[in-house]
């Protein structure tokens, strides 16, 4: 029961709630040891969060996911974890962060309890409209951000909304083009809002995120806030890693249909990995020394 809990958790996925991380690091505060505990225990906090939304969605596809070649094998989809149980965990997990985030502090709270809402909405209602499926999505990463600045109580750089946004829809975007690929003609029978997407048109999506997104980052390396605050103009120097980290999750999702899923990404294909560690270590070297 306890490894089919776990399945169910998702834990793969917390990798996406390291986004909490991103103002720590940019404001310049890793070397603050409170703030990058407290910082931890608020992913710890996002994270259980996230796995009560997971759980929550996958009782309401259940009917879907059986379509689905690897979602069919899930915990609760397979019924390996009865419907009921699944519904005292999701409520469990997101009642205990919520109270956990109260504890953190006001401005966490709230966040947390806006980021559920949008989780809501997406999960009964948006999930189902196309395009603004994918930006709601996004929003959650943004709010991830956003979380990780007003725990510590430090401001956010608008550059760092905008990159987190953008390239949340790059990877929403392509995420749907390879659900599309790899169902065929069970796509919308799985996901409904597929119907409304097709190749073509997600290609053109995906060209557009993907160019804003790079363009972005770009500016957020020459902007004068962004020199002035790390006194460096060095950071330039991170954009090859940036393009080389699109391009890559691009080949792989083009040419071995794995786009569905990030983590999966992150920690089985090896170049992207290693070009995600070198990136954070010459943010880390530029900024900190």
């Amino acid at each position: 029961m306890a490894k089919n809990i776990l399945l169910a958790m998702r834990i793969e996925q917390w990798t996406k709630n390291l986004f909490i991380f991103a103002p720590l690091i940019f404001a310049k505060h890793l070397n603050n040891i409170d703030e990058v505990i407290l910082v931890f225990f608020s992913f710890i906090c996002f994270s259980v969060l996230s796995s009560g939304n997971y759980i929550l969605n996958d009782i309401l596809d259940i009917k879907n996911d059986v379509l689905h070649p690897s979602k069919k094998n899930r915990v609760i989809t397979s019924k390996k974890i009865s419907i009921q149980f699944a519904v005292f965990l999701s409520l469990f997990f997101i009642f205990l962060s919520t109270v956990f985030s109260f504890l953190i502090n006001k401005n966490f709270f709230l966040t947390v309890i806006a980021y559920l809402f949008v989780g809501f909405l997406y999960s009964f209602i948006v999930k189902k409209i196309v395009i603004l499926d994918v930006i709601f999505i996004a929003i959650g990463f943004v709010l991830r951000v956003i979380a990780g600045a007003v725990v510590i109580n430090i401001s956010v750089s608008e550059w760092i909304l905008v990159c987190t946004f953008l390239i949340s829809l790059f990877l929403g975007f392509v995420k749907r083009r390879t659900e599309i690929i790899t169902l065929e003609n069970n796509a919308q029978q799985h996901r409904l809002v597929l119907e409304n997407y097709n190749i073509e048109f997600l290609n053109l999506l995906i060209a557009i995120s993907t160019a804003t997104s790079f363009i972005a980052y770009i500016f957020y390396t020459m902007s004068n806030e962004t020199i002035e605050k790390f006194h460096t103009k060095k950071l330039i120097f991170t954009v090859p890693f940036v393009l080389f980290g699109i391009f890559r999750y691009l080949y792989l999702s083009y040419k071995k249909n794995i786009g569905d899923d990030a983590s999966k990404i992150l920690f089985f294909d090896f170049q992207f990995l290693i070009n995600i560690l070198l990136w954070f270590l010459m943010i880390l070297y530029f900024i900190y020394i």
